[in-house]
């Protein structure tokens, strides 16, 4: 599946984790959306990684001016529904660089100690 570019703007500059989350119900805010999509239940790890949730999609790079952008390219996602799909499932901006489930600590391989949720939304069809 290919996302298209995903143009993100004003973060604070350096990596942030980017995450498709269980989740998809914004009315409490970014902070309980459930945790990174992951029907199959695995440690998590990168979008490269072999073992690894369907929602970790790595770090985003913001620049000086707060700007970052993606293009997340990925065969684990559908957007035709079934166990693997994520429409209707948020999107995750972390505070923090994710570790990508390497520094060898138990949160590492939950969610990469990629901290608090600094902007998300809902992955939707648009028409």
């Amino acid at each position: 599946m290919h996302l298209e570019t995903l143009h993100m703007h004003r973060l604070t500059p350096g990596k942030h984790g980017l995450h498709i989350h269980q989740a998809g119900d914004l009315r409490e805010g970014c902070e309980k959306l459930g945790g990174h999509f992951n029907p199959y239940l695995i440690h998590h790890g990168g979008p490269r990684s072999s073992v690894r949730h369907i929602g970790d999609l790595g770090n985003v790079d913001a620049k000086e001016d707060g700007v970052g952008e993606i293009v997340a390219i990925d065969p684990l996602m559908s957007l035709s529904g079934g166990p693997r799909g994520i429409v209707g499932r948020a999107l995750v901006v972390s505070e923090n660089e994710d570790d990508l489930g390497q520094a060898g600590n138990a949160n590492s391989l939950v969610d990469g100690n990629a901290g608090k949720p600094v902007a998300c939304g809902i992955i939707a069809y648009i028409r």
